[in-house]
């Protein structure tokens, strides 16, 4: 009886690691912030939902600290950088 339970147990174990998608498929939210900051030169602010993030003068990026019960968004602008046509 103890056997046939530790087997159902670890059937579905296995049935639950294999529905899960790997991290390797998973961009990380370092590469996708990397991503957007790349393909959004102009945008100087921008956020996840769980973290606010800033293009520093010397174009770096600072982020905040996300909090420990987020979810994970996509990446939106929030400040696009004011161009110079007067």
């Amino acid at each position: 009886m103890v056997r046939s339970f530790l087997a159902f147990a670890l059937l579905g174990i296995a049935s639950v690691a294999a529905q899960e998608p790997s991290k390797a498929e998973r961009p990380s939210a370092d590469a996708q912030l990397n991503e957007f900051a790349r393909t959004n030169p102009d945008c100087i602010s921008f956020t996840d939902l769980c973290q606010t993030c800033v293009r520093t003068a010397d174009r770096n990026i600072e982020c905040s600290t996300p909090g420990i019960a987020c979810i994970r968004q996509p990446w939106t602008c929030t400040l696009q950088r004011q161009t110079k046509e007067q």
